[in-house]
């Protein structure tokens, strides 16, 4: 997996969870490749953008006032 910075996240006896980031042809050859050995599932989030740094009570009051009307607020967010 080093090859496309992928990471496995769950390991069971007859499957596992692959985590891979990157642009579309990066994430387009990693199926590929996995295609063989068969793919049960297959989740894409489009584009995420997250905050990076530390994390103060006023900037997540910030992040759930900015938060699209229909969310929880910064609870829905992924960081």
């Amino acid at each position: 997996m080093q090859v496309f910075r992928a990471n496995v996240v769950d390991i069971a006896e007859d499957s596992l969870v692959i985590e891979c980031t990157g642009s579309l042809d990066k994430i387009e050859a990693l199926v590929d490749t996995l295609r063989p050995f068969g793919i049960l599932e297959l989740g894409r989030t489009g584009a995420v953008a997250m905050a990076r740094g530390p994390r103060s009570e006023a900037s997540i009051h910030r992040l759930a006032a900015a938060a699209p009307t229909g969310t929880d607020g910064p609870e829905a967010m992924s960081v």
